[in-house]
């Protein structure tokens, strides 16, 4: 497990501010309807304080996003000729 990084108290609160703002959005905008969405006030800051946890926990990326993001890992890269091959 690598170090822990630390992360301001300024951008906790932005983060704070932010989520709760968007879950006030979230529930005025589906509030007419009959059926209660999923989320809100209480679930937006929940789940970016979840992913602040887990980035405070590995700040680099995982290993499989790196092998997705990389081109020679798609499977149309194998497809494709490669500059050795004849035809």
């Amino acid at each position: 497990m690598g170090t822990l990084v630390q992360i301001a108290p300024e951008r906790l609160l932005l983060l704070l501010g932010l989520s709760f703002f968007f879950g006030m959005a979230f529930e005025e905008h589906y509030g007419e309807l009959s059926t209660k969405p999923p989320g809100g006030v209480r679930t937006f800051p929940l789940l970016a304080f979840s992913g602040a946890g887990l980035f405070i926990l590995e700040p680099q990326p995982a290993h499989a996003t790196r092998s997705i993001s990389s081109p020679d890992a798609s499977p149309a890269a194998r497809l494709r000729p490669s500059a050795n091959s004849s035809s």
